[in-house]
């Protein structure tokens, strides 16, 4: 991932959901599109329950990060159990971490091999 500190949420490009009338519109990045309708815990953050955000036309709660040289990204926001590195302990390493499940990539961010952006600016909220 992009370490950026301009914006302050994580957005990964997600797997069945980065389809647009039968074409791709994620890029094709180091490792595969996260799979987060393979998630036993997942949660997708909807409007009716999670104030403070956008909604998209099916209530999710709306992300969306442009860039001064014309890339953006969209989808929606979820969170789901992470960790970090390749000596897994279950229920020692994971945390539940928010992030945006990408819909749509533009731009560099679309031809770029990082899989995507880790925002570490300032929070502002679940939505961007």
């Amino acid at each position: 991932m992009i370490v950026d500190t301009g914006s302050s949420i994580a957005a990964v490009p997600c797997k069945n959901y980065c389809i647009d009338s039968g074409h791709s519109t994620c890029g094709s990045h180091i490792n595969d599109w996260y799979d987060y309708d393979s998630s036993n815990v997942g949660y997708t953050y909807r409007c009716e329950h999670d104030k403070g955000c956008s909604c998209t036309a099916d209530k999710k709660c709306k992300f969306y990060q442009s860039y001064a040289e014309g890339s953006s990204y969209q989808g929606f926001m979820v969170s789901d159990v992470v960790y970090f590195g390749d000596n897994y302990h279950e229920y020692h390493d994971n945390f539940m971490f928010s992030f945006a499940c990408v819909n749509k990539e533009t731009n560099l961010f679309y031809s770029q091999k990082a899989d995507g952006i880790l925002g570490m600016g300032m929070a502002k909220g679940i939505s961007a």
